[in-house]
């Protein structure tokens, strides 16, 4: 590899990618296997991210389970054993179309603690943390949300929202790369709060949620 700048270049041979099932070709391992790659570089002082070719193709598929990021950076999720809702999702469950989680019935009011992003090494992470209405307790369910895409963003609707504490718009970087963008809009009158995400490419994503704290998740591929 060849260090520019903050940036470490990488170019691995097509071997790497055709001989993966000596290596046990699984979701799970290909992102350990970028992850290592981007942390043990990382770790010199003067590297802040990574770009990886391989036979000199940058981006597209690598393992085919993944997609290959343009821009690696380190990612401490994959050290150690996986906290509470942390597990690596199944690439199956990403989509393009739209997803919706959370009760269809009349919603309980809630309040939005905060709203989080956490880059990885396969996807982006936005982590909505919803209370009830006076914001003290955990909220007990999930209110109806759900997300689409409208042009180059994904926008994120959560109902029956009364309350969200200090929440500002956001530019998520990691190691000095821009990975997205993700604003946050609350409609009081509607009692709705929208989260727009701009990631830095069109990708599939995921909604779901989890608990202990009660969560609206949403992961974008990267």
């Amino acid at each position: 590899f060849r260090v520019r700048g903050d940036t470490a270049h990488v170019v691995l041979s097509r071997e790497v990618v055709t001989d993966a099932a000596r290596v046990g070709r699984r979701p799970e391992h290909e992102v350990l296997g970028l992850a290592a790659l981007a942390n043990t570089l990382t770790e010199f002082p003067t590297i802040r991210k990574v770009r990886l070719r391989v036979q000199g193709k940058p981006g597209g598929r690598f393992w085919g389970f993944w997609a290959l990021p343009q821009v690696l950076t380190g990612d401490d999720s994959v050290i150690g054993a996986a906290e509470e809702g942390e597990a690596l999702p199944a690439p199956g469950r990403f989509a393009r179309g739209p997803q919706r989680v959370g009760s269809t019935r009349a919603e309980a009011p809630v309040a939005v603690r905060s709203v989080r992003t956490r880059a990885r090494t396969g996807y982006l992470r936005v982590v909505v943390e919803l209370a009830e209405s006076d914001g003290d307790e955990l909220a007990d369910a999930v209110a109806r949300s759900s997300v689409r895409r409208v042009g180059r963003e994904l926008r994120m609707t959560i109902n029956g929202v009364v309350r969200a504490r200090q929440l500002r718009s956001q530019t998520l970087r990691r190691g000095g790369a821009d990975l997205g963008a993700v604003g946050v809009r609350v409609h009081r009158r509607g009692r709705t709060m929208q989260v727009v995400i701009r990631p830095d490419a069109p990708a599939e994503f995921w909604l779901h949620t989890l608990s202990d704290p009660t969560r609206v998740v949403l992961d974008v591929r990267r």
